[in-house]
């Protein structure tokens, strides 16, 4: 019921408290609204509720800070099914226009805020999940900014999966996948994240094709009209 509670209360935060995007960059007026949408959140859903985000005590509500930032991009299912072979996947990654950040309490990763540009303004997506904001906190651990890596953070929707291609400067070093890209690819899905395990990414299409196509098949089954 509370998870429920909060996902209504989420869609209204969403058309409430837009925040129009200044001068700057996109990173930048992200984050401004990322703090914004998680001040919101925290003063006005009690206590209890944010237990299903990792909060436990007043104290840490008050301490939360939005933290590392992920720009999503995303790549169009029409694309994955596209049977060219000369397909190259970087060219087939854009942007989504939003972007998610770990919120910590003294480093300690809590859940997640996911922002969005739509309509000239950032407006709040979603929160959540606990269990996502500690696999990108161990993400970031093995691959810190400070040491001048930087990412983009790739969803595939269809196929309820992701992977983040990691960057130094403009040379890309790979792709690390999450644990159900690696399921799909290698036919077994491991136990335990390893944010050092890299993939190629010729390997990515051909694994998640089959579940976005068997995804759009059973919507498309689900949405028939009748005639």
């Amino acid at each position: 019921m509370y998870l429920k509670l909060i996902h209504i209360f989420v869609l209204l935060i969403l058309f409430a408290f837009p925040c129009k995007a200044d001068a700057g960059d996109a990173a930048s007026e992200a984050r401004e609204s990322a703090n914004h949408a998680l001040r919101k959140f925290l003063t006005s859903v009690p206590l209890q509720d944010l237990q299903n985000h990792g909060f436990e005590t007043k104290e840490e509500v008050e301490k939360a800070v939005v933290g590392q930032g992920f720009e999503i991009f995303s790549v169009d299912p029409k694309d994955i099914l596209d049977e060219r072979p000369s397909k190259e996947l970087q060219q087939l990654i854009v942007t989504s226009n939003m972007w998610m950040f770990i919120v910590a309490v003294e480093d300690k990763p809590m859940t997640l805020v996911t922002v969005g540009y739509v309509d000239g303004e950032w407006r709040l997506y979603q929160f959540g999940t606990t269990k996502l904001a500690k696999t990108l906190s161990e993400f970031v651990s093995a691959w810190p900014p400070s040491s001048g890596y930087h990412y983009k953070y790739v969803e595939i929707r269809q196929a309820r999966t992701s992977f983040i291609q990691v960057f130094n400067g403009d040379k890309e070093i790979g792709i690390v996948p999450d644990l159900n890209l690696l399921g799909m690819i290698d036919g077994k899905k491991p136990k335990k994240y390893n944010p050092y395990e890299l993939i190629s990414p010729h390997k990515i299409l051909p694994a998640v094709a089959p579940a976005v196509k068997s995804n759009i098949e059973n919507w498309n089954k689900k949405h028939k009209k009748d005639p």
